[in-house]
């Protein structure tokens, strides 16, 4: 494991609330320009004479400061806006925030003291078709990666290159457009590498360091030159051939079999269809990190760059509450029955709680998720009704009844975590942590519940250590809640 240091992000400071506040209740209803939301999240509002307020959610991204004063996107941690709109108007009638501050340890390494290390990178783009899937996957997988550009294509796909670096990603030169070096003349070079360099004028933000010369010719002459500009010349250790076309099976073996601490991959985003490339990325880049590997730029790679801070969860703050939520249990393992669930997320904590992927550990306990991208949120059936739970949000409902929940469920990296004991006693199942184990075990219970609710006393429901997590308020308690509200039991 890498050698991190123990302090995290400040704690939040009233502007780090306010301006993402603003920066949200500026933005329209409409969140089309933000290619963070869940698909499906941005299509049209639908006319309905229903008088019912439709509701929908909205991702904004966070970011976080680099080293040197660069600030780039974290993936996975989401700023949300809620909204509840009059059907009939299409005007907001409730608007519910929930703040986001990721919680970030900045990495001091030494040679050695870091997990194996590869740097993937594509030559011949930035293509407007395929370089964005390649940066979507990247992204995903919180991963980066190297773009060697041709200069001549930088001027018409400088908003790819921007998301580019502001992903974390490096960008590159490989000329202007793909002349062998070793047949220009110095002065020639030197001029390729000039006008490539005023290309990347205003758009690449960062020290531009490397360039690959096309077709990887480089003879003592055309290194001293690219070395005379202030470039350093970048070759590479694994090569698929992706540019032929193979297919993406091939592709991805090649580079898992040839995988290596201190590897360079050469791929192609550009100079032809590469979709093969595209696929074959979505099957390396989890399989890397999955084998432990860090997937870095060329310059982090070779030490002349700082990787930026590593995100361990976030700091949720909805309405008044603030909630620290805590990543790094990636040895935690969730059974089912005896069975161990596999997760896309390893599980987080709030408050000493777990919050665990929910689809495949509701899944495995018999009640099948369905996800809603327009109010970000899951339902499934539990014991005694249908259970709706939206996420970063205190919003929990059991048959259209609303609950009292002192833990909110989460989206992050991706993925719906919901607590552990939410989830359990929902399916009238039990949880336990078995601490030398580091294991959170669900044994499945009956799935009924013979409790008649009119006969029920105030009903409140604790961990195991006594904490109470979830109540029903009796109608004794409902006038001290906001507009009156029903809740119901758990």
């Amino acid at each position: 494991m890498p050698a991190l240091s123990s302090q995290s992000s400040p704690q939040l400071r009233p502007l780090t609330l306010i301006i993402p506040a603003l920066l949200l209740l500026a933005c329209s209803a409409s969140s089309a320009a933000w290619p963070w939301s869940p698909a499906g999240q941005n299509s049209p509002m639908h006319s309905t004479r229903e008088t019912q307020p439709v509701e929908t959610a909205d991702l904004f991204p966070t970011w976080a400061d680099w080293p040197g004063g660069r600030r780039v996107m974290v993936p996975g941690v989401y700023h949300t806006r809620r909204m509840r709109m009059d059907a009939r108007t299409g005007r907001p009638v409730e608007i519910e925030l929930t703040l986001a501050e990721p919680r970030l340890v900045h990495s001091h390494r030494t040679a050695g003291d870091h997990p194996p290390r590869i740097a993937l990178t594509f030559d011949d783009g930035p293509s407007a078709t395929h370089t964005p899937q390649i940066l979507d996957v990247f992204a995903e997988h919180g991963a980066r990666c190297t773009l060697f550009t041709l200069g001549r294509l930088v001027g018409s796909h400088r908003q790819i290159l921007r998301r580019a670096e502001q992903q974390g990603n490096e960008i590159a030169m490989h000329s202007w457009w793909h002349a062998d070096y070793t047949g220009l003349s110095n002065a020639q070079i030197r001029a390729d590498i000039a006008r490539c360099r005023a290309a990347l004028e205003g758009v690449a933000e960062q020290p531009v360091r490397w360039l690959r010369p096309p077709y990887g010719n480089a003879d003592a002459r055309v290194r001293q030159v690219i070395n005379d500009a202030g470039l350093r010349v970048a070759m590479w250790s694994v090569d698929p051939l992706d540019w032929r076309n193979p297919g993406s099976d091939v592709v991805a073996q090649h580079i898992l079999a040839h995988a290596r601490d201190g590897a360079v991959v050469v791929l192609h985003d550009g100079g032809g269809n590469r979709a093969g490339t595209v696929a074959a990325m979505r099957k390396v880049v989890p399989e890397l990190k999955k084998r432990g590997f860090e997937l870095v730029t060329l310059s982090e790679l070779t030490g002349l760059a700082e990787p930026p801070p590593v995100e361990r969860g976030m700091r949720l703050t909805i309405a008044d509450q603030v909630f620290d939520v805590k990543a790094d249990f990636d040895d935690v393992k969730v059974i089912v029955d005896g069975v161990e669930v596999e997760l896309a997320e390893p599980p987080v904590m709030i408050d000493d709680q777990f919050l665990a992927h929910a689809r495949p550990v509701l899944d495995r306990l018999g009640s099948p998720v369905r996800w809603d991208p327009e109010t970000l949120a899951v339902a499934f059936p539990g014991v005694r009704g249908e259970f709706v739970v939206k996420l970063n949000s205190l919003d929990v409902r059991l048959a259209g009844d609303r609950l009292l929940v002192k833990t909110p469920s989460i989206y992050y990296h991706g993925t719906a975590m919901l607590p552990v004991w939410l989830m359990a006693n929902a399916c009238g199942a039990t949880v336990r942590w078995d601490a030398d184990t580091r294991t959170v075990e669900f044994t499945s219970g009956p799935r009924t519940d013979r409790r008649p609710r009119a006969e029920e006393s105030l009903m409140t429901l604790h961990r195991s250590d006594g904490t109470r997590v979830c109540w029903w308020p009796r109608s004794s308690l409902l006038s001290r809640l906001p507009g009156g509200e029903d809740f119901a039991a758990i």
